[in-house]
């Protein structure tokens, strides 16, 4: 696990990254209830394991949790190079109208870019940093817009 977060009912959601189909890692994410037990009604019988939809070789490293007062699960990472966040509703599923099918994925650099943290704020906005690698490290963040119309990118930061 390389992230966690906890709802209002004491449950925590563990986000991360696993070995779980094949050579190359995919998203995890896990929810806990307050005896430590993993909740069934979520995913697969308390966890989700998340394969990419693009190249089956493509790395996938989860690195920040965040959660809505909806019940709704935002994992974020890094996939090929790329920042990938994706919304999940309160039983593990995509929420389909964040981005394309409950995932936007979208490049600074479009070289080595890396996820390492996320905040969620009570305007349906994620904030997601990390950094670009095009051929000096520079800090990235961006702005999404949680709710349609446009769930990807939101104007300025506000």
């Amino acid at each position: 696990m390389t992230a966690i977060a906890r709802d209002d009912a004491g449950n925590l959601y563990g986000g991360g990254y696993a070995y779980a189909t094949g050579p190359y890692p995919a998203f995890v994410v896990a929810k806990i209830d307050v005896n430590g037990n993993l909740v069934s009604t979520f995913g697969d019988g308390g966890m989700k394991v998340l394969t990419s939809s693009g190249s089956p070789t493509d790395f996938m490293l989860s690195s920040a949790i965040a959660l809505d007062s909806a019940g709704d699960v935002f994992l974020a990472g890094t996939v090929a190079d790329d920042f990938r966040v994706l919304e999940l509703d309160a039983i593990g599923a995509y929420v389909t109208s964040f981005g394309a099918g409950g995932v936007a994925q979208f490049c600074f650099s479009c070289g080595h870019d890396r996820v390492h943290a996320m905040a969620l704020d009570g305007d349906s906005h994620l904030y997601v940093a990390g950094y670009a690698f095009p051929s000096d490290e520079v800090f990235a963040v961006a702005k999404l817009q949680v709710v349609p119309p446009d769930p990807i990118f939101a104007d300025g930061f506000d």
